[in-house]
């Protein structure tokens, strides 16, 4: 039936967008070790494209394989087709593709100075923490001096588990 037809084409493609999606995330850090920040744009606009236009392609290709008299018209052979263009090109890719440049010997390009995750900035924010604790420090101390009950001091990551634990309590 007809239903049973579309249900089948769209669970199979569904099927074939989650195989594809966990590779895409893969590129994009191998790419963004390999590029400098200020060309993410630029490259990140041609990898978007590369898929449209390695699909496009391909549809012309495999429809020409179809019409050549030597495959007879066998649609198999356009599965045979696929397998041995995909081992031509991943074999170069297992030799030649490296996670980033320092595995090649090569300098790593440089890091977007506003990113949260940068090591410059990871390393202010732990200053920012052990700043915060020194101050929590002291002001304990000045309470225990004046004679006042305070809640004990946290390290600064022990602090920030228990206030998740304590907003997941209240949730």
């Amino acid at each position: 039936s007809i239903a049973l037809r579309v249900f089948t084409c769209i669970s199979l493609w569904t099927l074939i967008r989650a195989c594809l999606a966990p590779q895409w995330s893969a590129v994009l850090k191998i790419v963004s070790n390999w590029i400098g920040y200020q060309q993410y744009g630029r490259v990140m606009s041609l990898m978007s494209w590369s898929w449209l236009i390695g699909d496009s392609f391909s549809r012309f290709v495999y429809g020409y394989i179809l019409t050549l008299s030597a495959f007879d018209g066998n649609w198999r052979n356009v599965f045979y087709f696929g397998s041995a263009a995909t081992l031509v090109a991943v074999i170069p890719l297992l030799l030649l593709v490296r996670d980033s440049p320092t595995q090649k010997g090569l300098r790593k390009p440089s890091e977007n100075p506003d990113n949260a995750y940068s090591k410059s900035n990871m390393k202010d924010q732990v200053q920012m923490q052990l700043t915060q604790y020194e101050y929590q420090s002291v002001e304990e101390e000045l309470s225990h001096d004046q004679g006042r009950k305070s809640t004990p001091v946290t390290p600064p990551l022990e602090s920030l588990k228990t206030t998740e634990r304590s907003q997941s309590k209240l949730s």
